[in-house]
């Protein structure tokens, strides 16, 4: 197992410059267990990833996120809810942002296999938030289209919509 700290060492190092050609050519699919602390919470779950660009979907057990790169819709399907608001330029906030920085940031800690591929990935965001994450499946795929990054189903009457933007 190779530990990489992505800030020290992402130019030397050819795994983790193979993970960001990756990152910035394609759309990115990955499974990952995750472990998020904030505050005095703690999670753990599954997560799937979508990730192109600034778009994204991110669907956990207890939630869905969508982000275009223009809105953010964090669904949560069991109590009929969802939350619009728009993405932050430069990044998101919460959980979201949390996964999404462990694919695009120069402050995560990456491992790898011997044969370069991607195993975990660890970060501490400045608002205390923390994730460790253990990459069960990942692969890139062709860039898709914006939609794909959307809600595909619309939320009828019997659902709360929050729209924050």
């Amino acid at each position: 197992m190779l530990f990489v700290h992505a800030a020290a060492l992402h130019a030397q190092n050819p795994h983790m410059d193979a993970l960001r050609t990756v990152l910035a050519e394609n759309c990115v699919i990955m499974e990952a267990d995750f472990q998020l602390s904030m505050s005095q919470t703690r999670m753990t779950g599954k997560a799937f990833i979508e990730a192109q660009g600034d778009a994204y979907v991110m669907k956990t057990e207890t939630m869905d996120v969508y982000c275009d790169g223009v809105t953010i819709w964090t669904v949560d399907a069991s109590s009929k809810e969802v939350y619009v608001e728009a993405a932050v330029s430069g990044g998101q906030q919460g959980l979201d942002a949390a996964l999404m920085a462990l694919m695009d940031s120069d402050e995560v800690d990456c491992t790898f296999s011997e044969d370069g591929r991607l195993t975990g990935m660890s970060l501490s965001l400045p608002d205390g938030i923390s994730v460790t994450a253990t990459i069960l499946s990942f692969e890139a795929v062709n860039k898709k289209s914006v939609t794909s990054f959307r809600p595909q189903s619309e939320f009828g009457s019997d659902w709360i919509v929050t729209d924050l933007r």
